[in-house]
Formats: structure tokens, C-alpha cells, sequence
């Protein structure tokens, strides 16, 4: 095995509570596609209304319903939408995820 880099050695210990608090951050009851990005989108003009249809599901889960937006926000991003920080906070206050949740559900 590989030593670990100088950054990743330095915080360990913070990566290891990180990595300890993850499964309960994410805990949750809602389906998540688990894979969110552009190429797993195809919009749809056909009906009354634009729709979004997501595809290639072959790692959907249940887990935090903040979680799915937090994972594809950084896509969002560079494919020139709003910075994750911008599109997370158009989440009612009420499913957004707690600070500690969020960074160890990311990490």
C-alpha cells in the first residue's frame, strides 16, 4: 500500500470522524438516483411544461433527501448553473442539512 500524501496525513484524524459520522448524515427514507450529473438527464418539451427525465439507475439507494443535491450541485456548476453554495440554499430551510451533516455526508 501506498504512504498516504502529506495533506491527507496531516488530517486523518479529522477524515476518520468525518468518515465515522457519514452513515448516520446520510440517513434517510427518500430514493436517490445516486448518480446525478448531465448525462444521466434528458429534457423533455413534449408535454404542457419542460420535464427532466432521469436515467441509468443501476446505484439508486435511499438515504438523506438533501443528499442527491449536494452530489449533483458540483455538476451543476460546471456545466454553468449556480455554485453548489447557491444552489443548495433554494432547498426550504426545513431539508437542508445541518453543517456537520453535510460536510461528512460530502466527505
Amino acid at each position: 500500500m501506498a504512504p498516504l500524501d502529506a495533506w491527507s496525513a496531516r488530517h486523518l484524524g479529522a477524515l476518520v470522524t468525518l468518515e465515522a459520522h457519514a452513515p448516520k448524515a446520510v440517513e434517510g427514507d427518500t430514493l436517490l438516483h445516486f448518480d446525478i450529473r448531465a448525462d444521466n438527464l434528458l429534457m423533455d418539451s413534449g408535454g404542457p411544461g419542460p420535464g427532466v427525465w432521469f436515467v441509468d439507475w443501476p446505484h439508486a439507494c435511499v438515504g438523506a433527501s438533501w443528499f442527491e443535491v449536494a452530489c449533483f450541485a458540483p455538476s451543476v456548476a460546471m456545466q454553468g448553473g449556480p455554485q453548489p453554495e447557491g444552489l443548495m440554499a433554494r432547498r426550504p430551510n426545513e431539508l437542508q442539512p445541518s453543517p456537520a451533516d453535510l460536510l461528512a455526508g460530502v466527505a
